[in-house]
């Protein structure tokens, strides 16, 4: 079971190097949309990697915490049988930070509707930019102020 568990971790790290490989072909784009894929390529890379370094060091931390028993002298605190237990309360805080991090940026990436309609609005404008200098014909605007005058 320790065997296929190993050989199947193995394979996140070629994954990664292929998405971070396919990532760097990206470019950011000039629309809004082709932002949005962009950013959310950035995104998942930064979680895929999270995901990566965190399984690495709870693979690490299992490993150091088997052997340091068998290894240590006998008084020593590598022997204790709460060492298992502390290291994993440690991965599992230092995880919950980094995914933490990650999500909080999704966050305000995906659900802040500001951020989303200023970003719309920035590209609604360069669109307008392009038709206002290529026209030739007079533009007039009318807007219905707070007191309902024109």
């Amino acid at each position: 079971v320790m065997i296929i568990s190993c050989l199947l971790y193995i394979v996140i790290f070629p994954r990664l190097y292929y998405k971070r490989r396919a990532f760097k072909k990206m470019v950011k784009g000039t629309t809004v949309d082709e932002m949005e894929l962009y950013d959310r390529e950035r995104l998942s890379l930064q979680l895929f990697l999270t995901c990566t370094i965190v399984w690495s060091l709870i693979v690490i931390m299992y490993f150091i915490s088997s052997t340091a028993g068998l290894l240590a002298p006998e008084n020593s605190f590598l022997k204790s049988s709460s060492l298992t237990m502390v290291s994993d309360c440690m991965m599992d805080v230092l995880s919950k930070i980094l995914f933490l991090n990650t999500l909080l940026e999704v966050h305000e990436l995906v659900f802040d509707e500001t951020n989303r309609a200023d970003r719309r609005l920035d590209e609604l404008c360069q669109m307008m930019g392009v038709v206002w200098d290529s026209s030739s014909d007079v533009i007039a605007i009318s807007v219905k102020g707070m007191n309902g005058s024109i």
